[in-house]
């Protein structure tokens, strides 16, 4: 190193070699050098590692589902994960967002970015059970014509808010409520004759199958008419008593056409795409198909009503599943009404006249069933809607006792 008495230089000036006496301008000077060089401060080395991911939430038990966010600290990094086991390398499959895991998982991750030594592996065991028990938490309706009143409610749909909305059918208008059952707001008789069922698609806009009139109708999300479709018959685009509507990913809708014992396929604007099904028995056929869903996976699930079993399809409409008989035990049916399905894809079931509601994986598997005849608290008579919420709580809308009834898991 070298000093000047007036300005530090690369080159000119005395050899440092032992101590450094000289004060004032001199002194400022070397500081000054030394500050710019960086020598008494070098940077400090980039880091060498990723940094190791985290999970949220935490390993641990849950019920029926759990969405596991993976994170890493180091900027740019690419995060991958595997549910096998085994632990993540280059090519495992990259995390884009939430992870739904719908059954006991060791989930694993490792980060990796250009230029630095890949993660350490993060590890967690995520123990997912189905709930087999519900609690009756909230009630509300009763028959008649008021503001908190129903007539014959059927199906059920939630929003993204989970606001419930519900065709009330004999009073001929369409309601919604919060998932407390604060109502919001009615669509009425000026629009409808006897709605029956009805879907939200991603933007918030509500379609009704009406019943009686024989179409579906379509509304914006505060009830201004957007569209309809549907004529009393048989041909392509017509129907006889549409009893349900449902709407997939891509905005397709679906329609139980239940007195043509067909399901039919549209564009969201009501272009006819295809239909499947006849009278009778067999695998694709119905018997009064009264009430569908569609699941995350894209299968629809069919409530074949005087078949007394549930149906599940592509859809494109091939055949995949069904299960049920007429009965009352364990994964029998008297009329199924209604389904649904759970994040996790498990299918619940508005069992008619059995009075109860029956849990299903998506393949059929009974898991749990609950209810029986009754107005008290946790009982239900002829259910005839059934919808889950993203916390897993179950909506019931209750033909005879005019109400819908919010059942929570059980701890």
């Amino acid at each position: 190193m070298r000093f000047a008495g007036s300005r530090p230089a690369d080159t000119a000036g005395a050899l440092w070699r032992n101590r450094l006496f000289r004060t004032g301008s001199s002194l400022v000077g070397l500081i000054a050098a030394l500050h710019v060089s960086g020598c008494c401060t070098p940077p400090s080395p980039e880091p060498s590692k990723v940094d190791t991911p985290s999970f949220a939430p935490s390993a641990g038990a849950y019920t029926d589902w759990v969405e596991v966010t993976i994170a890493c600290e180091t900027t740019g990094a690419t995060i991958r994960h595997t549910t096998d086991g085994s632990d993540p390398t280059s090519s495992s499959d990259e995390v884009s967002g939430a992870i739904l895991l719908s059954e006991t998982t060791t989930l694993k991750a490792r980060a990796f970015k250009d230029g630095l030594t890949e993660s350490d592996v993060a590890s967690a065991e995520f123990t997912v059970t189905p709930a087999t028990s519900y609690t009756s938490e909230t009630t509300w309706g009763s028959q008649g014509t008021g503001l908190m009143q129903f007539h014959q409610p059927q199906r059920i749909a939630l929003d993204a808010s989970a606001n419930v909305y519900i065709p009330d059918s004999a009073n001929a208008r369409v309601r919604k409520f919060t998932g407390d059952g604060s109502r919001l707001a009615d669509w009425d008789s000026g629009t409808f004759e006897f709605p029956t069922g009805v879907a939200l698609d991603a933007y918030g806009n509500i379609y009704v199958a009406d019943w009686t009139k024989h179409r579906v109708r379509v509304l914006s999300s505060s009830g201004s008419f957007i569209r309809e479709w549907g004529t009393p018959g048989s041909l392509d685009g017509q129907f006889d008593n549409p009893s349900d509507v449902a709407l997939d990913a891509s905005g397709n809708v679906y329609v139980s056409d239940y007195r043509n014992n067909r399901i039919q396929k549209f564009t969201s604007s009501g272009t006819f795409v295809s239909k499947w099904g006849t009278f009778g028995d067999g695998e694709g056929e119905f018997y009064n198909p009264i009430g569908l869903t569609i699941g995350a996976s894209g299968h629809l699930y069919v409530a074949d009503r005087g078949n007394h079993r549930i149906q599940k399809f592509t859809d494109d409409g091939t055949f995949v599943a069904e299960w049920g008989s007429q009965g009352s035990g364990d994964g029998e049916f008297d009329n199924p009404w209604a389904v649904a399905v759970d994040l996790a894809e498990n299918v619940y079931v508005a069992d008619h006249l059995n009075h109860r509601i029956q849990k299903f994986t998506s393949d059929g598997d009974f898991i749990a069933t609950w209810g029986s005849q009754g107005s008290g608290a946790g009982q239900l008579d002829r259910p005839s809607g059934v919808a889950v919420d993203g916390d897993g709580n179950v909506f019931v809308a209750e033909w005879a006792n005019n109400r819908i009834q919010k059942f929570a898991p059980a701890e």
